[in-house]
């Protein structure tokens, strides 16, 4: 069995019913999950992640603004 590096993969946000991930890279990602079954700061399974570039560009920019607004 080949074991798999974990990335340090942080929810930093939630927002539009989806956890909002950054991983080791700086890279954004999102899984829709119930608000009541996340936590700031958790670590997500890689698996789970869903890059943020597969969402329209209006969530994207959406999403985008409210990470700088501070959400």
């Amino acid at each position: 069995m080949v074991e798999k590096f974990q990335k340090d993969n942080s929810v930093i946000a939630y927002i539009n019913d989806k956890a909002i991930v950054i991983d080791d890279d700086s890279e954004i990602f999102f899984v829709e999950i119930p608000q009541e079954f996340v936590t700031l700061g958790e670590t997500m399974l890689e698996d789970d992640l869903t890059p943020l570039s597969t969402l329209s560009f209006t969530e994207q920019y959406y999403i985008l603004s409210k990470l700088n607004e501070g959400a």
